[in-house]
């Protein structure tokens, strides 16, 4: 009798005392979901519709604890008209018209849900774009927003993996996905497999500018990131980028040589050295790269064409590091001692370099009397040799030969930087090496002697030599004093040769070891310039 009373008041347009009526017979049952029901068409009718909303959401929630599905679809329809596209609603909603197989409906509620629920990271707009997609897989913008969605969320792999999926459809639509697809990697900043992977796909489809923007903060925080590094120079690679691919391919260089990947960073020293076999940032980092694979005479071997260079130049500082840097690591080696006599006999420090020579030729005797040893056999206790052991002879005596003229070709057969017949070097680099006499590119003897073939002669004015002759001794004197140390058989030889000069091991230098680089011009590109080149580039080019 009370409900029709308050029915009543309620067609009657006399809403504040229908209210009344119904919020007593409610205060008595409370769960009562039709009740709650009629109390919200009251307020809604009254005008007030945040009460409204309220008592239609809790009546929906009544419904859907008593399984009425048709009910809770009918509360939360009506909570919508009267609070529009609340995310929670419509989720709800959503999920109850999915339980009753209403897919067209559902279609637009999941629409309106993709677009309601805008803050980061919601799980209701990933359940909604997942249902759409699977009820309109045809339609490709939900399958975008998935995917972007999906890195939203942190599954940053399933997004990546809908994006492949998704790219060769939207390119032959002619889809620009470029913005979206930068945003995933923008989205994890801290996953440098990511924005390799995005940079890859971008460059995919031409799009070799953005897939360098979207690298180019990841190789800011990760500048040792092998992955990184390689996405970024194929990126440079893909824009013709030509004065940036050479800073990249040596910092990719050095980030294979920390990480100890011996093959690949080897491969690309011969790659690196057989295009620009005179290139001062090339030789340098090949030779330390070299060193910190314990490849201690391919090291010196590039030092000492590196030293050539700069002297050929007149980088005279240069040229004198990088001896010193040699002989620190070899302090009785061949070709530095040679090449630092020619630089004081060339600053008219005439006896200095007179002195290395002598220790140079009594190396070279040295190492002739080691020949000798090895050779002296008793012939008349031998048979005449056969055809086949002559032949065994002479590859034993040259192997020898190679060991004793060149001991620091360890590699040989991998480190081939020899140019070409016909190749000319001139014009594409700056520090090619001048025609030998009579035409064709300069060729390498392999038996190359430093003593025999530097030349001599003092120059007719000569002039100061700035090479540090003290710090030479001073390296040599204590290899020497510790090696007198450790022998008690000390002769008068050996007195004499501590008191001229000495000699011992050195120390191999380390891969990073980079406190003197080289001069401006030829110094590998640091880290922070090479980023700002990049943007750079990227400004430059921007369309």
């Amino acid at each position: 009798m009370d409900l029709e009373h308050a029915e009543d008041l309620l067609r009657q347009g006399r809403y504040p005392e229908a209210i009344d009526r119904f919020r007593e017979l409610l205060s008595r049952d409370p769960d009562r979901a039709e009740l709650r029901g009629r109390v919200a068409e009251a307020y809604r009718l009254s005008g007030n519709q945040e009460r409204a909303f309220h008592h239609f959401h809790r009546a929906a929630t009544l419904f859907l604890k008593g399984r009425d599905l048709l009910g809770a679809a009918r509360m939360l329809e009506a909570a919508n008209q009267v609070s529009p596209n609340e995310p929670e609603v419509l989720f709800r909603l959503a999920e109850v018209l999915k339980r009753l197989g209403k897919d067209r409906p559902l279609q637009v509620i999941l629409r309106n849900l993709v677009k309601a629920a805008t803050a980061a990271g919601d799980r209701r707009r990933l359940w909604a774009l997942e249902e759409l997609v699977s009820l309109v897989p045809h339609e490709l913008d939900p399958q975008v927003d998935l995917a972007v969605t999906l890195a939203e969320v942190g599954r940053t792999t399933e997004a990546i993996a809908r994006w492949k999926e998704l790219a060769s459809h939207l390119a032959k639509r002619g889809y620009d996905f470029t913005p979206r697809l930068m945003r995933v990697a923008e989205l994890a900043p801290d996953k440098p497999a990511v924005g390799v992977q995005v940079s890859q796909l971008l460059l995919r489809y031409g799009r070799a500018r953005e897939a360098l923007a979207a690298l180019v903060p990841f190789y800011e925080k990760f500048p040792e990131e092998v992955d990184v590094l390689e996405a970024l120079l194929s990126a440079l690679v893909a824009m013709d980028a030509r004065d940036k691919i050479l800073p990249a391919r040596l910092e990719l260089l050095k980030a294979r040589t920390r990480l100890g990947q011996r093959g690949v960073a080897l491969e690309e020293i011969k790659a690196l050295l057989a295009a620009l076999p005179h290139e001062p940032r090339v030789l340098e980092v090949s030779a330390h790269a070299c060193a910190a694979f314990g490849l201690v005479g391919e090291a010196c071997r590039l030092w000492i064409e590196l030293a050539e260079v700069y002297d050929r130049h007149g980088l005279e500082s240069e040229r004198d590091r990088v001896v010193l840097l040699i002989l620190k690591t070899d302090p009785a080696h061949r070709g530095a001692l040679a090449l630092a006599a020619r630089v004081l006999r060339k600053g008219g420090r005439i006896s200095e370099a007179e002195s290395l020579e002598r220790r140079l030729e009594d190396l070279l005797d040295s190492d002739q009397d080691s020949m000798a040893e090895v050779a002296e056999v008793d012939i008349g206790s031998w048979a005449e040799p056969t055809a086949g052991e002559r032949q065994t002879a002479r590859a034993t005596e040259v192997i020898h030969e190679v060991d004793v003229l060149d001991v620091t070709r360890e590699l040989s057969d991998v480190f081939d930087t020899h140019t070409p017949a016909g190749a000319t070097q001139a014009g594409s680099n700056p520090f090619a090496q001048p025609e030998a006499r009579g035409g064709g590119a300069k060729h390498r003897d392999p038996f190359f002697d430093p003593v025999r073939d530097v030349p001599r002669e003092a120059p007719e004015a000569p002039e100061e030599s700035t090479f540090p002759m003290d710090a030479v001794k001073s390296a040599e004197l204590e290899a020497l004093r510790a090696e007198l140390d450790e022998d008690d058989d000390v002769t008068a030889t050996d007195l004499a040769r501590f008191e001229a000069w000495g000699a011992g091991p050195g120390r191999s230098p380390r891969a990073d070891d980079w406190a003197h680089g080289p001069t401006e011009a030829a110094r590998p590109a640091p880290r922070g310039r090479l980023v700002t080149d990049l943007l750079e580039e990227l400004q430059r080019r921007k369309p």
